[in-house]
């Protein structure tokens, strides 16, 4: 559950990094710091759950529920994207009504 929570906001950090109804994904490369943090975190994640048992009272786990956990907190992103799409053409009413 921990690592869940974990990385639910790894994935939300990139779903804030664009306002409104653009997608994440164009410039996701532009902010090399920012993925190499969330990158490094997840490491750091890593580390923890799989040899800091004793200290942080966590359970290695598996490989694939590492792969579990990745897929379905992913899907904040997708959840994101999906909002986001059906949002533009609100966003092109909206502004074309100011003109």
């Amino acid at each position: 559950m921990f690592t869940s929570f974990v990385l639910f906001q790894l994935w939300n950090a990139f779903n804030s990094r664009e306002f409104g109804v653009k997608s994440i994904f164009p410039n996701i490369h532009r902010n090399k710091i920012m993925v190499g943090i969330v990158f490094v975190t997840f490491l750091i994640q890593i580390i923890v759950t799989q040899f800091g048992g004793q200290v942080f009272k966590t359970v290695p786990l598996e490989a694939y529920l590492w792969i579990k956990i990745v897929g379905y907190t992913f899907s904040i992103v997708i959840f994101s994207e999906v909002i986001k799409l059906l949002g533009r053409p609100f966003q092109k009413i909206m502004f074309s009504n100011e003109n």
